[in-house]
């Protein structure tokens, strides 16, 4: 099975590059997420350092109809360039975190239920870090490798469509409406080289479901 992820951006890029190696993030940018990663623990790597991927091609269509022209990136006509990687093609010298998994959301409000959290608090943010790294850790959403990743992907239901349907319906939803993709799974994934080659490109516009290859 060829396994694929996904990658949405408005700009054309010769390869895929972090923020940290294409020079995006500022010095302090660089600093702030080194100390945010160290506070969490061995496992986790600085934001700066990761390339975000799906596990399948975004809906278009339905991520017209849920944001309209009320989002930054998926805002009805917006032109994205959909980046396709074949996980088999990746150097195996990458670590990778699953973020907004279904399991990781349902331990969220268990959480959040039980801690009464509502407004912010640093404390019980922190105390969340720490419980929720471990869980993720336990179930491998923290790993390193092809096969690690692999095993994650195998481990998804395959529809973007629905996971982005069940997050517009949370009753949550408004808190994280301008967010990449809150409450909908994806992968952050940190190469060493600070960049990942793609297999394939394609245009596209939100709120059609067509594809230009280039």
């Amino acid at each position: 099975m060829c396994l694929k992820l996904y990658h949405y951006s408005p700009l054309l890029y010769p390869t895929l590059l972090t923020k940290r190696k294409s020079g995006a993030a500022s010095k302090e940018e660089i600093k702030q997420a080194e100390r945010r990663a160290s506070g969490k623990g061995p496992d986790m790597k600085p934001y700066v350092d990761h390339i975000s991927f799906f596990f399948d091609p975004i809906p278009s269509v339905m991520l017209s109809r849920i944001f309209g022209t009320n989002h930054q990136v998926w805002f009805t006509g917006s032109k994205l360039y959909e980046y396709t990687v074949t996980v088999d093609s990746l150097s195996d010298d990458f670590s990778f975190e699953v973020v907004e998994s279904a399991q990781r959301t349902k331990l969220l409000d268990v959480f959040s239920e039980k801690h009464d959290w509502v407004n912010d608090n640093p404390a019980t943010l922190k105390l969340w870090e720490a419980h929720e790294i471990k869980h993720k850790l336990q179930w491998g959403e923290i790993g390193r490798g092809k096969q690690a990743l692999k095993v994650q992907m195998l481990g998804t239901d395959g529809d973007l469509g629905k996971a982005f349907l069940s997050a517009y319906n949370r009753p949550d939803f408004e808190d994280g409406r301008f967010k990449y993709a809150a409450n909908v799974p994806h992968v952050m994934i940190y190469p060493s080289s600070g960049e990942i080659q793609y297999t394939a490109v394609e245009r596209l516009t939100i709120g059609k479901n067509k594809r230009d290859p280039l």
